[in-house]
């Protein structure tokens, strides 16, 4: 389950561009490949390749696993994830009449009919507080915690608390820059999730993780190489005090 739910938080997918837009145009980047570079060896590298329709995502190809994409207007509302051709769990997404996200379900056991879910509610002073639920595909009722989310003037989450029956447990700070994300000019996917700072159109430069005391726990910081139009060609993640690792982008 928690590599599942990994796999769709950390991939980065953003913006929301006009569908009339053609991916021909040559000003127009989409990201075709992404490696994430291995310490061991080349052969232990991971390639994610991207397919479009015109600017909208299609699917992503990581090995065996394909994670396709489907759209209402220009909303993501679902995605599937499959292993050799078996669908084997999905991500089921809700927005408002402002096209704001208000749930995502994610069906990430099908063979033993588990799920969880995600409920955003919208306050009126800009933040946003979720909670998160678990049962089976039909029905989500086991509350595991409550959160509440903080977005600065570019509606990026700059801040994230997690509590557990109403107490901190976890506080996530989020730092950007002024470049383009890698998915700056892909349709829909920043609406996707608004828990992670991926889904901003800017590049992510920091991650800092502390516990209910505002201790310290763990870091991440994010340094790239850009293009001329101000796209990531490269990422370079260190977490912590361990040894970097690298991502190289093609377009």
């Amino acid at each position: 389950m928690k590599k599942f739910i990994l796999l769709f938080i950390l991939l980065p997918f953003l913006n929301s561009c006009s569908s009339e837009d053609s991916a021909s145009n040559s000003s127009v980047f989409l990201l075709k490949k992404a490696i994430a570079v291995s310490n061991i060896s080349p052969s232990f590298n991971t390639v994610f390749d991207y397919k479009y329709n015109g600017r909208k995502m299609d699917k992503i190809t990581i090995g065996d696993v394909e994670i396709r994409y489907m759209y209402v207007g220009d909303l993501i509302t679902k995605s599937e994830r499959y292993t050799n051709n078996q669908l084997t769990s999905r991500v089921l997404l809700t927005y408002d009449s402002n096209d704001r996200l208000t749930s995502e379900m994610y069906h990430y056991d099908l063979t033993n009919n588990l799920a969880e879910k995600y409920q955003y509610t919208y306050n009126a002073d800009g933040t946003v507080n979720y909670s998160r639920l678990d049962g089976n595909l039909t029905s989500q009722n086991n509350l595991l915690q409550t959160g509440k989310i903080y977005l600065n003037a570019n509606q990026e989450p700059y801040q994230l608390d997690i509590y557990s029956q109403g107490n901190l447990i976890r506080r996530f700070v989020y730092t950007y820059g002024n470049k383009k994300s890698a998915f700056y000019n892909v349709i829909g996917l920043n609406k996707q999730v608004i828990r992670s700072p991926d889904r901003s159109l800017r590049n992510h430069l920091s991650t800092q993780i502390y516990d209910g005391n505002n201790n310290l726990i763990s870091s991440a910081t994010y340094t790239s190489v850009f293009n001329a139009e101000d796209f990531p060609v490269d990422l370079t993640t260190v977490f912590d005090n361990n040894p970097p690792t690298f991502s190289q982008y093609f377009y």
